[in-house]
């Protein structure tokens, strides 16, 4: 089954997470990020209020990337948007006008 996380009454990450359906549990920070090194089958001893190791591997490079990506292309959804919700505000005559000086002003 899909992996839950377990969090406390303030809405943090538990020290201690565990599949149930692989029966490995591991160490998070109160962000969830996972304590490089504490992945094991069975049962772990997490203290509550551990920090990250800083040891996140490639994974934490490949998310960064990923956001760069994505950004440009969300930006340009965004401005698209901006374009079609401004003309549809304005008045018929000029409609054709004030998309011209608005896209000159995005792109």
């Amino acid at each position: 089954g899909a992996f839950i996380p377990r969090c406390n009454e303030e809405g943090y990450y538990k020290a201690t997470q565990c599949h149930g359906s692989t029966g490995q549990c591991w160490c998070v920070d109160k962000y969830g990020n996972e304590i490089a090194g504490s992945r094991k089958q069975g049962t772990v001893t997490c203290e509550e209020e551990q920090e990250t190791s800083g040891d996140f591997g490639s994974g934490g490079s490949v998310v960064l990337l990923d956001d760069l990506e994505e950004e440009p292309e969300e930006a340009k959804k965004e401005g698209k948007l901006k374009i079609h919700v401004r003309a549809a505000n304005e008045d018929d005559e000029d409609e054709d006008d004030d998309k011209d000086d608005e896209i000159g002003y995005i792109w």
